[in-house]
């Protein structure tokens, strides 16, 4: 039985992926139950943001900043981050 659960336990360990950002990773923030608009339901939006990974706790464990600069008073999870890649404007050079 104990040989069994090793088993499937290097089996699901092998198939999970650590999310990990650095700081001044631009990350979006999942939208709960309790800070979403009233009455959006279905077609309400799932993600925020963006936002910038400020501080690196541990375990998994982030401070975000706003774009304007503002801290959250309290630390995201990676499980309810995403990271966001922002296109930045381009513009040709004229001749």
């Amino acid at each position: 039985m104990a040989a069994h659960k090793g088993t499937i336990e290097r089996y699901f360990n092998k198939k999970v992926n650590a999310k990990i950002f650095q700081v001044g990773d631009y990350v979006l923030r999942h939208v709960f139950q309790n800070t979403q608009e009233q009455n959006a339901r279905k077609h309400s939006i799932k993600w925020e943001g963006p936002y910038v990974i400020s501080k690196v706790i541990g375990n998994g464990a982030y401070r975000l900043t706003t774009m304007e600069g503002m801290e959250f008073p309290r630390s995201w999870n990676a499980h309810h981050l995403k990271r966001k890649c922002l296109k930045l404007s381009y513009r040709p050079l004229k001749s």
